[in-house]
């Protein structure tokens, strides 16, 4: 099991539970898309495996090690898990290699220039590099 969720409960107010007994299970190299209106708890369940926000009860257990999100992390995040934020902080003036490069180190330029088209060609972009 690559990730497992038991008996989640979370609320953003105590007045309005989000989450109550929320399980979810899957398995290594399944694609899962997350869908629901907005407003419903998408980024909200990220957010949580993620390690950004604190659940009240339950477990996330991701390759059979337990998630304790941010109250036991001195950085918030799991250091296994990269996410990629829904706010749109891109530079409009700048192509699609510059944004996707932003915070990429530039200690090694070269180096920078073959991630950027390495992680465009991940996402089938590298025609779009040049582009504003």
């Amino acid at each position: 099991m690559l990730l497992e969720i038991k008996n989640l409960h979370f609320s953003h107010n105590p007045n309005q539970k989000l989450f109550q007994n929320f399980n979810l299970k899957i398995d290594e190299g399944k694609i899962v898309a997350v869908a629901g209106e907005s407003g419903c708890g998408k980024s909200t369940l990220l957010n949580l495996i993620y390690g950004l926000l604190q659940w009240e009860k339950g477990e996330i257990i991701l390759d059979d090690e337990t998630l304790y999100g941010p109250k036991k992390n001195i950085v918030p995040g799991e250091s296994e898990i990269k996410m990629v934020a829904q706010t749109y902080d891109l530079m409009p003036y700048a192509t699609v290699a510059e944004n996707v490069g932003k915070f990429l180190s530039n200690i090694n330029l070269a180096q920078k220039k073959d991630k950027i088209n390495q992680l465009l060609e991940v996402v089938g972009m590298e025609h779009f590099a040049t582009i504003l």
